[in-house]
Formats: structure tokens, sequence, C-alpha cells
């Protein structure tokens, strides 16, 4: 089975096979010394990738067959997620690209391959909400995959993944203040100045490294020494000052290679 942006494609469909990396496409950047054996590692980075899925479909009347091309068509076309029946909980950002002929044999099946770009080269999990309480809370990302996650009672949230993500942080203020700051390890940190009051909205959106005051953008407000952060695989420990000026939250989702 596969999902498309939530809808199940067994009825228009059989997966017969999908081709999927043991890790995404690797770039190697390389700096040779003239006189010096092997070379330098200057960077890696990973790729987006292609992600092909065969399919085939029994042809029982040329109408039905047809129409149900046209009815699915829309859909495959879409830029969107997919999540195969292997790994339910996990999806990929993609986008179709290149051909989709179907080839019709003497059985009276056609076959053909769907080619998708991985766009973004990783895996994604579940969504995540956490209540950002008043002294703090320490979220630790683990190689669990989504059906093994727990939680301690202690302040320390145990969730799945094996790669950064980037919280979405949301504070809705409950008095007046003209500075805000949200501190992961101590060491970095986003600070806002802002003449809030109570009923004010915040959003620090990590992954569009931007924030937004009542719906409005306003990177103005952000000081020069802040840096947008992800939460990274292992202890993340995340502090709001004033402590008491407004509810937080934190939104993310799993990330995997």
């Amino acid at each position: 089975m596969m999902w498309k942006d939530g809808v199940d494609l067994s009825s228009y469909f059989a997966i017969e096979s999908i081709h999927r990396p043991i890790l995404p496409p690797i770039e190697v950047g390389t700096v040779d010394v003239p006189g010096r054996d092997g070379t330098i590692l200057s960077r890696t980075r990973f790729e987006a990738w292609p992600l092909v899925t065969d399919i085939a479909r029994f042809r029982r009347d040329p109408n039905e067959f047809r129409n149900t091309i046209r009815e699915v068509a829309p859909l495959l076309h879409k830029r969107g997620e997919i999540s195969f029946y292997d790994e339910p909980d996990i999806t990929y950002k993609v986008q179709l690209m290149g051909t989709t002929e179907f080839t019709p044999a003497e059985n009276r099946k056609a076959s053909g391959s769907l080619n998708w770009l991985v766009y973004d080269p990783f895996a994604f999990g579940k969504k995540e909400k956490r209540v950002l309480l008043q002294e703090g809370i320490t979220i630790l990302i683990m190689p669990f995959m989504a059906s093994s996650v727990t939680a301690s009672s202690a302040g320390r949230l145990l969730t799945g993944g094996t790669r950064e993500t980037a919280p979405v942080i949301t504070a809705v203020f409950n008095e007046s203040t003209d500075d805000f700051r949200v501190t992961l390890n101590s060491n970095k940190y986003v600070r806002v100045l802002w003449d809030f009051n109570a009923g004010d909205r915040l959003i620090i959106d990590c992954e569009k490294e931007e924030i937004r005051i009542n719906g409005t953008r306003r990177m103005n407000a952000l000081t020069l020494e802040s840096r947008f952060f992800n939460l990274e695989p292992g202890e993340n420990r995340l502090i709001a000052s004033p402590n008491q000026a407004a509810d937080v939250e934190i939104e993310y989702q799993q990330r995997y290679y």
C-alpha cells in the first residue's frame, strides 16, 4: 500500500516494488593539496534523490481503466507527501517527475513506474507539541521510531528522530513585557524586543527563520545576536524568559535519515 497526502492509492493500482536508499545521496567536497597524499574533506551535504515506485493495474474494461487514470492524475501531480505500508508513520516530501506511461501486456495487465523527486532528502515522523513549563523543558531526541516514543515523568520528554529538526515556538502573553527570549542549551537563543501586552501572540519559526507578532512579520524586533536553532539528536534544554510572561508551546516534526 502507498498513501499520497493521506489518500490510499491501492484502489487505483498495486505497488509492485519500492526503491529506497539506506541514506540520501551524499555529496562530498574535497580539496587537493599539491604534494600531499590523499585529499582534504571540506564539506558534505545530502542531496535530493529519486524515489521510484513500480505500479501495475489489471485492465478489466478500457473505459474504466482510463477513468481511473483521469481520477488519480490530479492527486499524483501535486507536490505533497507519500508514505508506504512498511512505515506508515513515516512520510517523504515529494514531487512527481518524468514520464508516467503505463505499458500494456498480454495478460491484460498494465504496468509502469512513478518517479518521485524527494526534494527534502530526509524522512519525517509525527509532529510533536510540547508545553514549555516555567522551569523549562528537556526534550531528548533519540533514534526510536514513532511507535516506540515514550515520555518520562520529570520534565524530560523522549521522542524519536535521528536528524536535527527546526521548531516553531508560539508564545501567548499574559502580561506586559518588552523583552522575550527562548534559550536552547544555555548557548543559543532567539531574543525579541517588542512592547508586548496581554493577549499578544509571538511566533518564532526556526524553519522559515522569521518571527511574527499578531500575524505580522516583524524581523526588526529580532536582536542582532539572535540565532534561529534546531533541536538536535540528544538532549535539548529549552528555557523561556521572563518565564511567567507567556504561555509557550513548541511544535516540531521528527526527522530521520
